[in-house]
Protein backbone atom coordinates (compact mmCIF):
# COMPACT_ATOMS: atom_id res chain seq x y z
CA UNK A 1 0.00 0.00 0.00
CA UNK A 2 2.93 2.30 -0.45
CA UNK A 3 2.97 4.83 -3.25
CA UNK A 4 5.88 5.03 -5.64
CA UNK A 5 8.70 7.50 -5.27
CA UNK A 6 8.15 10.85 -6.90
CA UNK A 7 10.65 13.21 -8.43
CA UNK A 8 12.26 15.36 -5.75
CA UNK A 9 12.48 18.54 -7.81
CA UNK A 10 9.49 20.16 -9.45
CA UNK A 11 9.75 22.41 -12.49
CA UNK A 12 7.67 25.57 -12.47
CA UNK A 13 4.66 25.67 -14.77
CA UNK A 14 5.29 28.59 -17.13
CA UNK A 15 2.41 27.92 -19.54
CA UNK A 16 0.62 31.05 -20.75
CA UNK A 17 -2.58 29.58 -22.22
CA UNK A 18 -5.74 28.42 -20.51
CA UNK A 19 -5.59 24.88 -19.06
CA UNK A 20 -7.60 22.07 -20.63
CA UNK A 21 -9.00 21.01 -17.27
CA UNK A 22 -8.80 22.31 -13.72
CA UNK A 23 -10.33 21.21 -10.41
CA UNK A 24 -9.43 19.98 -6.95
CA UNK A 25 -7.93 16.52 -6.48
CA UNK A 26 -6.44 14.65 -3.55
CA UNK A 27 -2.89 13.37 -4.02
CA UNK A 28 -1.30 10.65 -1.94
CA UNK A 29 1.95 11.78 -0.33
CA UNK A 30 5.19 10.17 -1.44
CA UNK A 31 5.53 6.88 0.44
CA UNK A 32 2.08 7.54 1.90
CA UNK A 33 -0.31 4.84 3.09
CA UNK A 34 -3.44 4.45 0.97
CA UNK A 35 -5.52 3.66 4.05
CA UNK A 36 -4.46 6.74 6.04
CA UNK A 37 -6.67 9.76 5.19
CA UNK A 38 -4.01 12.09 6.63
CA UNK A 39 -1.64 11.07 3.81
CA UNK A 40 -4.00 12.39 1.12
CA UNK A 41 -3.49 16.10 0.44
CA UNK A 42 -6.02 18.22 -1.43
CA UNK A 43 -4.48 20.11 -4.36
CA UNK A 44 -5.70 22.53 -7.01
CA UNK A 45 -4.61 20.73 -10.20
CA UNK A 46 -4.84 21.21 -13.95
CA UNK A 47 -3.77 19.83 -17.32
CA UNK A 48 -1.86 22.20 -19.58
CA UNK A 49 -2.18 22.27 -23.36
CA UNK A 50 1.05 20.29 -23.73
CA UNK A 51 -0.42 17.50 -21.59
CA UNK A 52 1.41 18.24 -18.32
CA UNK A 53 -0.29 17.63 -14.97
CA UNK A 54 0.33 20.61 -12.71
CA UNK A 55 -0.67 21.90 -9.28
CA UNK A 56 -0.42 25.01 -7.15
CA UNK A 57 2.02 24.68 -4.25
CA UNK A 58 0.88 26.66 -1.23
CA UNK A 59 4.25 26.07 0.40
CA UNK A 60 6.23 27.47 -2.55
CA UNK A 61 3.46 29.87 -3.63
CA UNK A 62 3.88 28.95 -7.28
CA UNK A 63 2.59 26.74 -10.10
CA UNK A 64 4.55 23.49 -10.30
CA UNK A 65 4.61 20.57 -12.75
CA UNK A 66 3.79 17.23 -11.13
CA UNK A 67 4.06 15.11 -14.30
CA UNK A 68 5.54 16.66 -17.49
CA UNK A 69 3.65 15.98 -20.71
CA UNK A 70 6.60 13.98 -22.01
CA UNK A 71 6.36 11.65 -18.98
CA UNK A 72 2.57 11.46 -19.02
CA UNK A 73 2.66 10.35 -22.65
CA UNK A 74 2.69 6.58 -22.65
CA UNK A 75 1.89 6.33 -18.93
CA UNK A 76 -0.33 3.56 -17.57
CA UNK A 77 -3.62 4.92 -16.20
CA UNK A 78 -5.66 2.67 -13.94
CA UNK A 79 -8.57 2.91 -11.51
CA UNK A 80 -8.54 1.29 -8.10
CA UNK A 81 -10.90 1.01 -5.12
CA UNK A 82 -10.74 0.20 -1.45
CA UNK A 83 -9.46 3.48 0.04
CA UNK A 84 -11.10 5.70 2.69
CA UNK A 85 -11.74 8.24 -0.08
CA UNK A 86 -14.06 5.96 -2.06
CA UNK A 87 -13.92 4.42 -5.52
CA UNK A 88 -12.84 7.44 -7.59
CA UNK A 89 -9.09 6.89 -7.39
CA UNK A 90 -6.64 6.96 -10.29
CA UNK A 91 -3.08 5.65 -10.43
CA UNK A 92 -0.65 7.09 -12.99
CA UNK A 93 2.50 5.03 -13.66
CA UNK A 94 5.10 6.69 -15.85
CA UNK A 95 7.87 4.84 -17.72
CA UNK A 96 6.43 1.50 -16.62
CA UNK A 97 9.06 -1.21 -16.20
CA UNK A 98 12.03 1.15 -15.91
CA UNK A 99 14.02 2.33 -12.90
CA UNK A 100 13.25 5.96 -13.68
CA UNK A 101 9.49 5.50 -13.56
CA UNK A 102 7.26 6.95 -10.86
CA UNK A 103 3.76 6.28 -9.54
CA UNK A 104 1.29 9.02 -8.69
CA UNK A 105 -1.93 8.29 -6.83
CA UNK A 106 -4.88 10.67 -7.14
CA UNK A 107 -8.45 10.73 -5.83
CA UNK A 108 -11.41 12.62 -7.31
CA UNK A 109 -14.20 14.05 -5.19
CA UNK A 110 -17.15 12.85 -7.29
CA UNK A 111 -18.08 10.43 -10.05
CA UNK A 112 -18.42 13.37 -12.46
CA UNK A 113 -14.91 14.59 -11.67
CA UNK A 114 -13.59 11.04 -12.04
CA UNK A 115 -15.10 10.65 -15.49
CA UNK A 116 -13.65 13.95 -16.71
CA UNK A 117 -10.17 13.38 -15.26
CA UNK A 118 -10.11 9.78 -16.48
CA UNK A 119 -10.88 10.89 -20.04
CA UNK A 120 -8.25 13.61 -19.97
CA UNK A 121 -5.48 11.50 -18.41
CA UNK A 122 -6.10 8.57 -20.73
CA UNK A 123 -6.08 10.94 -23.71
CA UNK A 124 -2.83 12.53 -22.51
CA UNK A 125 -1.24 9.10 -22.10
CA UNK A 126 -2.30 8.10 -25.63
CA UNK A 127 -0.63 11.00 -27.40
CA UNK A 128 -1.29 9.61 -30.86
CA UNK A 129 -5.01 10.20 -30.34
CA UNK A 130 -4.89 13.09 -27.87
CA UNK A 131 -7.93 15.13 -28.87
CA UNK A 132 -9.67 16.83 -25.91
CA UNK A 133 -13.45 16.61 -26.22
CA UNK A 134 -15.67 19.67 -26.23
CA UNK A 135 -16.95 18.66 -22.78
CA UNK A 136 -13.45 19.24 -21.43
CA UNK A 137 -12.21 22.30 -23.28
CA UNK A 138 -14.00 25.40 -24.45
CA UNK A 139 -12.42 26.33 -27.77
CA UNK A 140 -13.54 29.93 -27.37
CA UNK A 141 -10.87 30.39 -24.71
CA UNK A 142 -8.14 28.49 -26.56
CA UNK A 143 -5.85 31.50 -26.87
CA UNK A 144 -6.74 33.18 -23.59
CA UNK A 145 -4.05 33.77 -20.99
CA UNK A 146 -3.98 31.20 -18.23
CA UNK A 147 -6.41 32.03 -15.44
CA UNK A 148 -6.62 29.62 -12.55
CA UNK A 149 -8.17 29.91 -9.13
CA UNK A 150 -6.70 28.48 -5.96
CA UNK A 151 -9.48 27.20 -3.69
CA UNK A 152 -7.65 24.84 -1.39
CA UNK A 153 -4.99 26.26 0.93
CA UNK A 154 -4.77 23.61 3.65
CA UNK A 155 -1.33 22.45 4.80
CA UNK A 156 -0.05 20.39 7.72
CA UNK A 157 1.30 22.28 10.73
CA UNK A 158 3.08 21.25 13.90
CA UNK A 159 0.49 20.84 16.66
CA UNK A 160 3.07 22.21 19.13
CA UNK A 161 3.10 25.63 17.44
CA UNK A 162 2.30 28.32 20.01
CA UNK A 163 -0.83 30.33 19.30
CA UNK A 164 -0.61 34.04 20.07
CA UNK A 165 -4.30 34.66 19.35
CA UNK A 166 -7.17 32.19 19.12
CA UNK A 167 -10.93 31.94 19.04
CA UNK A 168 -13.93 30.39 17.32
CA UNK A 169 -14.72 31.25 13.71
CA UNK A 170 -17.16 29.88 11.15
CA UNK A 171 -15.45 29.22 7.83
CA UNK A 172 -17.23 29.15 4.48
CA UNK A 173 -16.51 25.80 2.83
CA UNK A 174 -14.77 25.63 -0.54
CA UNK A 175 -17.15 26.83 -3.29
CA UNK A 176 -19.81 27.33 -0.61
CA UNK A 177 -22.75 29.74 -0.79
CA UNK A 178 -22.44 32.41 1.95
CA UNK A 179 -26.24 32.61 2.05
CA UNK A 180 -26.61 28.94 3.04
CA UNK A 181 -26.17 28.12 6.72
CA UNK A 182 -24.99 24.56 6.03
CA UNK A 183 -22.04 25.86 4.00
CA UNK A 184 -20.44 27.33 7.14
CA UNK A 185 -18.40 25.11 9.47
CA UNK A 186 -17.26 26.01 12.98
CA UNK A 187 -13.51 25.96 13.60
CA UNK A 188 -11.19 26.59 16.53
CA UNK A 189 -8.76 28.98 14.86
CA UNK A 190 -5.59 30.78 15.83
CA UNK A 191 -2.60 32.80 14.73
CA UNK A 192 0.73 31.23 15.70
CA UNK A 193 3.82 33.12 16.71
CA UNK A 194 5.47 32.90 13.28
CA UNK A 195 2.44 34.59 11.69
CA UNK A 196 0.59 31.61 10.24
CA UNK A 197 -3.19 31.16 10.52
CA UNK A 198 -4.32 27.67 11.51
CA UNK A 199 -7.35 25.71 12.67
CA UNK A 200 -8.13 22.43 14.41
CA UNK A 201 -9.92 19.76 12.36
CA UNK A 202 -12.24 17.66 14.53
CA UNK A 203 -12.71 15.20 11.67
CA UNK A 204 -9.00 14.46 11.29
CA UNK A 205 -8.04 15.34 14.89
CA UNK A 206 -5.10 17.55 14.02
CA UNK A 207 -4.18 21.11 13.15
CA UNK A 208 -3.92 22.51 9.65
CA UNK A 209 -2.35 25.70 8.38
CA UNK A 210 -4.60 27.79 6.17
CA UNK A 211 -2.40 30.85 5.59
CA UNK A 212 1.39 30.95 5.85
CA UNK A 213 3.43 33.79 7.32
CA UNK A 214 4.31 34.83 3.75
CA UNK A 215 0.61 34.90 2.84
CA UNK A 216 -0.32 37.19 5.72
CA UNK A 217 2.46 39.64 4.86
CA UNK A 218 0.43 40.55 1.78
CA UNK A 219 -3.11 39.73 2.92
CA UNK A 220 -5.92 42.26 3.04
CA UNK A 221 -9.03 41.87 5.19
CA UNK A 222 -12.48 43.25 4.38
CA UNK A 223 -15.74 43.42 6.28
CA UNK A 224 -18.78 41.87 4.60
CA UNK A 225 -22.19 43.48 5.08
CA UNK A 226 -24.55 41.33 7.17
CA UNK A 227 -27.33 41.53 4.57
CA UNK A 228 -25.15 39.70 2.01
CA UNK A 229 -24.58 36.56 4.11
CA UNK A 230 -26.59 34.30 6.42
CA UNK A 231 -24.12 34.69 9.31
CA UNK A 232 -23.33 38.06 10.87
CA UNK A 233 -19.87 39.57 11.41
CA UNK A 234 -18.21 38.08 8.32
CA UNK A 235 -14.81 39.21 7.09
CA UNK A 236 -12.72 38.09 4.13
CA UNK A 237 -8.99 37.46 3.87
CA UNK A 238 -7.76 38.16 0.33
CA UNK A 239 -4.34 37.50 -1.19
CA UNK A 240 -2.87 39.03 -4.35
CA UNK A 241 -2.72 36.96 -7.55
CA UNK A 242 0.54 35.12 -8.31
CA UNK A 243 1.65 34.80 -11.95
CA UNK A 244 -1.88 34.46 -13.27
CA UNK A 245 -3.17 32.43 -10.32
CA UNK A 246 -6.14 34.01 -8.60
CA UNK A 247 -6.33 33.33 -4.89
CA UNK A 248 -9.88 32.76 -3.68
CA UNK A 249 -10.69 34.97 -0.70
CA UNK A 250 -11.32 33.12 2.53
CA UNK A 251 -14.60 34.01 4.28
CA UNK A 252 -14.89 33.78 8.06
CA UNK A 253 -17.65 34.72 10.51
CA UNK A 254 -16.79 35.88 14.03
CA UNK A 255 -18.88 35.49 17.18
CA UNK A 256 -19.54 39.23 17.50
CA UNK A 257 -18.77 42.55 15.90
CA UNK A 258 -16.07 43.15 18.51
CA UNK A 259 -14.52 39.76 17.79
CA UNK A 260 -14.45 40.51 14.07
CA UNK A 261 -12.62 43.79 14.67
CA UNK A 262 -10.09 42.02 16.89
CA UNK A 263 -9.42 39.31 14.29
CA UNK A 264 -8.88 41.92 11.59
CA UNK A 265 -6.48 43.84 13.85
CA UNK A 266 -4.49 40.66 14.55
CA UNK A 267 -4.24 39.83 10.84
CA UNK A 268 -3.08 43.39 10.12
CA UNK A 269 -0.12 43.00 12.52
CA UNK A 270 1.58 40.65 10.06
CA UNK A 271 1.02 42.79 6.96
CA UNK A 272 4.17 44.46 5.60
CA UNK A 273 2.24 47.43 4.21
CA UNK A 274 -0.49 49.44 5.95
CA UNK A 275 -4.05 48.11 5.66
CA UNK A 276 -6.32 50.13 3.37
CA UNK A 277 -9.14 52.02 5.00
CA UNK A 278 -12.28 49.92 5.12
CA UNK A 279 -15.68 51.58 5.25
Amino acid sequence: LIAGVRQRMRAEDTSSTAPLLTSTLRKLNSNGNLQNPAHWMRRDMWITRDGSLCYFSIKDNKRLVLIPGTALAGAKISQFRGTPLGDYCIRVETSCGTKTGATYTLACESSEDFGTWWEMLVSSANVDRFRPSQTVIDTNRELQAIKLEVRNRRMNINDDSKRTFKGVLWKLVTQGDPRKLNDWVQRDCGLVEDGAFCYWSKKEERSFQYYTHADLRHATTYRVANENVCRPWVFQVCLPSVKGIQQTCGSFAAESEEAREKWMQEFAKFRVTPMPKIS
